[in-house]
């Protein structure tokens, strides 16, 4: 009899691996994929209404491997991520969205796909910075920050004594830039495509202060709600399946000719056989 009842619990008592938005995704083969726009990364051509963008076209290939169909939900605030996940609006978010330690107690991250930096941008006329970042870390510095965003995290990090003129989080990379252009900030963090396509549409209205030397580097990732252990683990299988197969590499080296800087591409875990 105990050990019947010491099986029950055993039994009863395991985490669910599969969630909702799994059950979903398994009973009509179709993954609601809420997205984001960013220059390159997720678009809308004006002309058909497709959607398109590097991180449209790895999604369409990954349903492709994985004879799915995909939904594009949004576009999706992301300070509206979380709560997307957990309400079942939408399985996974399709954006490239960057890791974060402190986002991870309520979403799961895949493994990053490829990677972007954090570079600092100023104003043109900007002389009080060294290439070493040190003197950003004073009081009468002001730093743009989303709040409860990476370039907040990043701020509170390494550089504590600044100020910070804080923006909602959902905030545009197009609005910290435009913050610093108009001197409501001395300095924004943000990935260098991003600040070259700004710099493309404004220009001698910012500049990047240390090129390619990055604050930090993030992983672009798809992310699910924290009880999606399995719908994870089937996305980065298929994952896993085009990068071995240098499909991503491949999709980069497209995409940076138009969009220069996007991304930096993730070293093979592996070395070939001489």
């Amino acid at each position: 009899m105990k050990y019947i009842i010491t099986v029950f619990l055993l039994v009863f008592s395991m985490p669910a691996f599969a969630g909702k938005s799994y059950d979903h995704f398994e009973k009509t083969n179709t993954l609601r994929c809420g997205f984001q726009y960013w220059d390159g990364g997720v678009a809308k051509n004006e002309e058909t209404g497709e959607m398109e963008g590097f991180i449209v076209d790895l999604t369409n290939e990954l349903a492709k491997t994985g004879g799915f169909e995909v939904e594009w939900v949004g576009p999706i605030d992301w300070g509206q991520v979380k709560a997307e996940l957990a309400s079942g609006k939408i399985d996974a978010m399709c954006a490239g969205m960057w890791q974060a330690g402190q986002k991870a107690r309520y979403m799961i991250f895949s493994e990053p796909f490829a990677y972007q930096g954090a570079e600092a941008f100023v104003r043109p006329d900007e002389t009080r910075f060294t290439k070493d970042f040190q003197n950003i870390n004073d009081p009468s510095i002001t730093i743009v920050v989303v709040d409860g965003d990476n370039d907040q995290f990043i701020a509170n990090a390494q550089f504590p004594k600044a100020k910070q003129f804080s923006m909602p989080l959902g905030a545009s990379d197009t609005d910290k830039l435009q913050a610093v252009t108009h001197k409501k900030a001395d300095i924004a963090f943000t990935a260098p495509s991003l600040g070259y396509q700004y710099m493309l549409a404004n220009p001698d209205t910012i500049k990047r202060l240390s090129p390619e030397n990055y604050l930090r580097v993030f992983g672009n990732t798809y992310v699910v709600n924290s009880e999606e252990f399995q719908l994870m683990h089937y996305l980065e299988t298929l994952l896993a399946e085009l990068e071995n197969a240098g499909y991503v590499d491949q999709l980069i080296d497209t995409y940076s000719k138009d969009y220069p800087l996007i991304f930096i591409k993730k070293q093979k875990p592996y070395v070939g056989a001489e």
